[in-house]
């Protein structure tokens, strides 16, 4: 308990060095983007899939004089829409960012970005994480568990690997094709 963060640093390995600098890089952009731009950013991504799911059957029906294919005219129309909504929400966070910048509120909206890279910091270790259990043999297993810091990160990493195993897993062919022709969401 009575553990100072340099003996703890010092136990690191080469995993756990390589989580302190995603969370550290994802913190100073976090910071240098502020939270305006962040969270804009986060719910554009959120929006954009969500409204490409939503709004690609009906684009694709449009552009049948274009393109042949069912599949690629319904995969084309969901790229360009989450292209499009992806675009309109960074525009939003680079006003939005730009309206903050007056002073009192400009060391909030940095501060608070820190904090939002941090958590999305760790969500990039924990899928970092996920790979290594992936691609790494069992011979080399021990880098994951030795590392201090892998508790921490598998907890996210379960919670990812739980909640998106049917995406990660399934063939992206018979995904799109029944979800044209069922009309639901992936």
């Amino acid at each position: 308990m009575g553990e100072s963060i340099m003996d703890i640093a010092e136990q690191f390995n080469q995993f756990d060095w390589i989580v302190v600098g995603i969370i550290l890089v994802s913190a100073l952009f976090g910071a240098v983007r502020g939270f305006a731009r962040e969270s804009t950013s986060f719910l554009g991504w959120i929006g954009a899939f969500v409204l490409a799911n939503i709004l690609a059957l009906p684009l694709s029906e449009t552009l049948i004089d274009l393109i042949d294919d069912r599949s690629f005219r319904y995969l084309a129309s969901w790229g360009l829409i989450f292209l499009a909504v992806v675009f309109l929400f960074g525009r939003v966070g680079r006003w939005l960012s730009s309206q903050l910048r007056q002073p009192g509120l400009n060391f909030g909206n940095r501060l608070l970005g820190a904090g939002f890279g941090v958590a999305r910091g760790m969500v990039i270790a924990a899928i970092v994480t996920l790979g290594f259990k992936v691609l790494l043999p069992d011979s080399e297993d021990a880098l994951l568990d030795e590392s201090e810091l892998i508790v921490h990160i598998e907890v996210v990493a379960d919670w990812l690997a739980d909640n998106f195993d049917d995406v990660v897993s399934g063939d992206a062919a018979p995904l799109v094709d029944e979800a044209i022709t069922s009309g639901k969401m992936l």
